[in-house]
Order: C-alpha cells, then sequence, then structure tokens
C-alpha cells in the first residue's frame, strides 16, 4: 500500500500543470524607438495606440497581453512611447526565437472598428524571452523588445545626415555668392563706399 501510495504521489506531482509563463518587457521605453505617424506629424488625430502579437514556425499569430492589466491595446504619450509592464506570450516556450510584429494607428482604440487609420508597423526577431512564475510570488520580469529602429520617424542618424547635407549646402552657395561677387567689374561708386574682394580701397 505504501508503494502504491507513493507512486500515486509522484504521478500526481510530475502532471502538475506549469504555471510558468514567457515574459517580454512590455514597451519601447528601454529601446528608446519612438513611434510616431508621418501623416500626422501634429497628432491631430490623437497620439494613437499601439498592439503586438508573435508567432513561431508558422503558428497562427497570438496576441501579446500585459500581465498586469491582461490588456492587449495599449495608448502611447504624446513624445510616441509606451509602458504596459510586462508582457506575456501565451502559447510561447521561453526556448524560442519568436517573430513579433507591433502596429500602431490612430483614431478608434479598437483597431477591428473600421477607424483606425495612419497605420505603421514593424517586425523583428525576438531572440531572448524571459520566464515568470505567477505563483511564485516574485514580480514579473522580462527582456527588453529588440524593436530594431524608431517606428514612423526619422532615425536620428538620419535626421544629422540630413541636416549636414543642408549645412554644406547653404555653405556651397554662400561660397558661390561671394566668388561671383569678388568676379563682378568693379562699379564706380562701389569703390567710393565700401571696399569689397574686387575692389579695394585706393
Amino acid at each position: 500500500m505504501k508503494t502504491a501510495g507513493y507512486i500515486l504521489g509522484l504521478t500526481l506531482v510530475t502532471t502538475l500543470p506549469c504555471w510558468a509563463v514567457v515574459t517580454v518587457r512590455l514597451n519601447n521605453t528601454d529601446s528608446g524607438m519612438q513611434i510616431g505617424f508621418p501623416n500626422d506629424p501634429h497628432l491631430t488625430f490623437g497620439t494613437g495606440y499601439v498592439e503586438l502579437s508573435y508567432s513561431y514556425a508558422g503558428m497562427v499569430a497570438h496576441t501579446i497581453y500585459s500581465a498586469d492589466t491582461q490588456k492587449t491595446v495599449f495608448a502611447l504619450d504624446a513624445n510616441g512611447f509606451f509602458d504596459a509592464g510586462i508582457g506575456v506570450l501565451p502559447e510561447a516556450d521561453s526556448s524560442w526565437q519568436v517573430y513579433i510584429t507591433l502596429r500602431a494607428w490612430q483614431g478608434n482604440p479598437n483597431w477591428n472598428s473600421g477607424l483606425a487609420i495612419n497605420q505603421e508597423m514593424s517586425s523583428w526577431t525576438q531572440t531572448t524571452l524571459g520566464s515568470w512564475d505567477p505563483q511564485s510570488g516574485l514580480p514579473p520580469s522580462g527582456p527588453i523588445l529588440n524593436i530594431p529602429s524608431p517606428i514612423g520617424t526619422p532615425e536620428p542618424s538620419t535626421l544629422a545626415l540630413g541636416g549636414l547635407g543642408a549645412c554644406l549646402l547653404f555653405s556651397r552657395l554662400g561660397w558661390s555668392k561671394w566668388r561671383s561677387q569678388a568676379s563682378a567689374p568693379c562699379h564706380p561708386l562701389e569703390e567710393s563706399i565700401q571696399p569689397s574682394p574686387s575692389c579695394p580701397l585706393k
């Protein structure tokens, strides 16, 4: 009887469900990857919303939800950032490298309402996933989302290159103007008013 009871108890322990869930940090503040809307840079239609989903090896995509609120749609702040705490990837395994898609839009918080406008999207491979047991008593944790670049906004390097190009353009225009003035013939009256590269005072 003792042997039978031990075997039964061992069977129950080994068949208990695992409560650990797969996690990520559900925000774009840690990565600094801002989200914007080029068609509405002044946010006339509001700051917008985001939703994330993941897929793995051809499986049906699952929506990622917040461990704190169970919500799947999150509002952006005025600077294009969101922070929903820790996100849970339902039915995922922490050893996977999953494909995550983030979509952002303005208008109605419900994407399927038909009132969502100005959609922006980004996808990437998430190489690191976390694991958290809600019954452990420990706070949830997870790795940073590997968002590859800002979404709907120019990258800082692009802006810097644009500024450099503008400076070079204006400097060339200024140099060309100076050369044209320097090679222009002297006007008789100009000699008596002010010196110039081609018309020094005598």
